[in-house]
């Protein structure tokens, strides 16, 4: 069978770690873990996709032998302890392979324990990847950054069309920055706490559609150029933005201003991105 990688929700995640250890415990883990592993995969019903090759030794996380064993090589999971140069590293590596590559075979999925991570830590979200923070509760996995925007499909560096920015997801995971969300359909964040301000867009260029659920905005959450977006179970200090197709189940719309906010300018959180050096938003 070909090594790939497996979406699993957080929940079994950490059931099969807590198994891991105790496993390890007993002393015959060879046996024992080439089960479990064929187990897990049937539970799940999981295709795999063929590995990308990506250097393993990239992997910073303790265990790192063993997820590899059982998830495929393109399963990672980090910890708060983990080195975060070589954390970030290996985020930006994943990056640069899929920022661009919507029809590519590779599949990612990207977890994080519960804790603080370090500020540096920052990682962008490409096609067919998953970022999930791996505690009970968003605000038990806290990240500096985490960003989706669209600079790829043309060489023009005006260019920030998010159309085809399908295939990704972020869930349950505490951002501390102003995040960007630039996606169309296909597409999931859901349980994310977000410190500062969610722009569903990058700066205003084409996007069409996305799923927000059970999350939370401390400042305002911006559509912008964004049509077909439903949000679901959501909160957030002031909606800004109205398209085409915008629908809110069991959520208050807000107001699409709020003087608290007005005149004041929002800087994206993260690295500067922006090829045409803007990074203010004004609100």
């Amino acid at each position: 069978m070909k090594k790939g990688v497996l979406f699993l929700c957080p929940d079994t995640v950490m059931l099969i770690r807590e198994r891991e250890e105790k496993i390890m415990k007993k002393g015959h883990c060879g046996k024992m873990l080439l089960l479990f592993g064929a187990a897990c995969m049937l539970m799940t019903g999981c295709g795999t996709k063929e590995s990308s090759k990506m250097d393993t030794k990239d992997m910073t996380t303790r265990d790192a032998e063993f997820h590899t064993e059982l998830f495929g090589e393109n399963t990672y999971i980090f910890s708060p302890e983990d080195d975060p140069g070589q954390v970030a590293q290996t985020l930006d590596a994943i990056y640069e392979k899929q920022e661009a590559d919507q029809f590519g075979e590779a599949r990612y999925a990207i977890y994080f324990m519960p804790g603080e991570y370090d500020e540096t830590i920052e990682a962008d979200v490409g096609f067919y990847t998953q970022v999930a923070g791996l505690g009970e509760l968003p605000t038990d996995t806290k990240l500096q950054s985490l960003q989706c925007t669209a600079r790829w499909l043309s060489d023009d560096p005006s260019n920030h069309n998010a159309c085809c920015n399908f295939w990704r997801g972020v869930e349950n995971i505490e951002l501390k920055t102003n995040t960007m969300w630039a996606v169309s359909q296909a597409t999931f964040m859901r349980r994310v706490q977000v410190d500062g301000a969610l722009f569903l867009h990058d700066e205003y260029g084409w996007c069409s559609g996305g799923f927000l659920a059970d999350s939370n905005t401390d400042l305002m959450t911006d559509s912008g150029s964004q049509q077909q977006w439903l949000s679901r179970n959501c909160n957030w200090k002031a909606w800004m933005g109205a398209n085409w197709n915008m629908v809110f189940v069991g959520t208050e719309e807000g107001k699409k201003s709020n003087r608290n906010l007005a005149g004041r300018s929002v800087h994206r959180g993260g690295k500067d991105r922006s090829h045409a050096g803007k990074t203010v938003f004004d609100l």
